[in-house]
């Protein structure tokens, strides 16, 4: 006759919630120990870990304090959270703003628009061009880091592409305003 086999319950258990034996014990010491507010939030407004390290912090205290400072930093987590979610929903918008002014409607960017700008602007023309280099630099750093935060590599032609299109978009703006030849004295000036 064969022995019977030894069932370990905890481990089927987890395996049954989908949990870990370790998040599984966490949950029965929260459910047998934690005042009401922790156990009320565990699953919902904080997580099973978070219950199990709140619950460790207040074991120490009288019981009458225990259900007043579990809401406590129950209200502390849950603002914290919110700071979090208005820190990330200001960078989003920050980065939306710089690609939305990135993104130029090339339809209307004529000729003549930059001459009325060049016109209108208190800066040189070299000074103008400077600029767009160092943004158009800018935009493509911000450009690797979507890529990189996507797990996206890119190719190293499609790169030189870009640069070169900016370039290219640079040199015709500029072609409107100023000779190339004066452009390349002017620039000769500043090495």
């Amino acid at each position: 006759m064969s022995e019977p086999k030894t069932l370990n319950t905890r481990r089927e258990l987890a395996k049954i919630s989908g949990v870990s034996e370790g998040t599984l014990a966490k949950i029965e010491k929260v459910d047998n120990e934690a005042p009401a507010p922790i156990k009320a939030a565990m699953g919902k407004t904080i997580s099973i870990d978070k219950a199990a390290r709140f619950n460790s912090l207040l074991k120490d205290l009288p019981e009458s304090e225990r259900d007043a400072e579990a809401e406590r930093l129950i209200m502390r987590e849950f603002e914290e959270k919110e700071e979090q979610i208005l820190r990330e929903e200001k960078i989003a918008k920050v980065l939306c703003n710089i690609i939305s002014a990135a993104t130029i409607n090339y339809e209307y960017l004529t000729a003549e628009c930059v001459k009325i700008y060049l016109k209108k602007s208190p800066s040189s023309v070299l000074q103008l061009v400077g600029d767009l280099n160092h943004e158009i630099g800018l935009l493509i750093q911000l450009k690797e880091l979507f890529l990189q935060a996507g797990g996206i590599q890119e190719e190293e032609d499609e790169y030189r592409n870009m640069t070169d299109t900016a370039g290219q978009l640079i040199d015709e703006a500029l072609s409107v305003v100023q000779p190339r030849e004066e452009r390349q004295r002017k620039s000769e000036c500043y090495l």
